[in-house]
């Protein structure tokens, strides 16, 4: 038992005594090899901060640089822009109304409106009052008479569109035309042009298109009154061809029947001869018809190119242009 209990103390005392020992002996010998390596990198780790610092201060050298350079190329911005606008002006191409150049942002503003409203103006003188109505009283058409054709020498879509409007159709065709001019600036200057300018200058001709407008034009004669008066007359040459060829007829159309040769022969040639000159004097006279109808529908067409050339054309900003 003695034994037994030496042996419980050795174990005790060696658990509780010698080993605690030995371990912090262990970790002081490991304490002084850490501190012996912090030690030996301390000079790096300092090394290290001082590095970091000077890129630090680096860093916020080239930030300020950055500053100052954004700073200068705004600033040369602004002087590249001032020196455009004064080669703009100084290439004098735009001018106020009283001839004078622009030379200011302002003047050449006012110059650019100046410029669009002339454009404009042209351009509608050019669309609008030259008579190009399509197919449509044009201002003037070619003799191309349809004997079968119940509306010669107007089309039916001419005398349709004249049933419908009247004597109010050359102020539909102004407007139209207005309203197509103002559709193509506005697409040839794009979304970045100038869309209210042109919208002022829309409505401004349509006013006064609406305005000249008021005093109805009174037309040259009704197109259904030509056509009837075409008619009667076609009617009147035929009549007067028929009246000649039974005249004809009455007096040598029993020519066969003639006694003697030579008086048969000569029958026979007034027969023929003035038959063919009944049918040639009728021939003529529907030419001279159709010709006559033909320059009658041309005063109808002008008179209309003609209204609408007056309900385009502002005779108080004649000069403007």
């Amino acid at each position: 038992m003695a034994q037994i209990a030496l042996a419980v103390v050795a174990i005790f005392g060696y658990f509780y005594t010698v080993l605690p020992v030995y371990q912090k002996e262990r970790l002081a010998e490991q304490v002084a090899e850490y501190e012996g390596i912090i030690k030996k990198q301390a000079p790096k780790i300092a090394e290290a901060e001082g590095r970091l610092a000077e890129l630090e201060q680096e860093r916020w050298r080239l930030t300020q640089n950055l500053k100052n350079i954004e700073g200068q190329l705004s600033i040369a911005r602004d002087q590249k822009s001032k020196i455009e606008g004064q080669v703009q002006y100084m290439t004098f191409r735009y001018r106020l109304p009283d001839g004078t150049p622009a030379t200011t942002q302002q003047q050449v503003r006012t110059a650019q409106t100046l410029e669009l409203r002339r454009s404009f103006l042209s351009t509608l003188n050019m669309s609008c009052t030259l008579g190009l109505g399509g197919d449509v009283f044009p201002s003037y058409s070619h003799l191309k008479e349809d004997e079968k054709s119940k509306f010669w020498p107007f089309t039916e879509k001419e005398l349709g569109i004249w049933k419908e409007y009247g004597p109010k159709y050359p102020l539909k065709r102004a407007t139209e035309c207005i309203d197509s001019v103002a559709a193509s600036f506005s697409q040839r200057y794009g979304s970045d042009g100038p869309t209210s300018d042109i919208e002022e200058l829309r409505k401004e001709a349509v006013q006064y298109a609406n305005t000249a407008g008021s005093k109805q034009w009174a037309p040259p004669f009704e197109p259904a009154d030509l056509l009837q008066e075409l008619g009667a007359k076609r009617s009147a040459i035929e009549s007067d061809m028929n009246a000649a060829l039974n005249k004809v007829e009455d007096e040598y159309g029993d020519w066969e029947s003639v006694f003697g040769e030579s008086r048969r022969a000569i029958f026979k040639h007034n027969y023929e001869v003035r038959k063919q000159n009944a049918k040639t004097q009728a021939l003529s006279s529907r030419l001279s018809l159709a010709y006559s109808t033909q320059e009658k529908a041309n005063v109808f067409r002008k008179g209309i190119n003609q209204e609408v050339k007056r309900l385009i054309i502002n005779e108080d900003k004649r000069g403007s242009r």
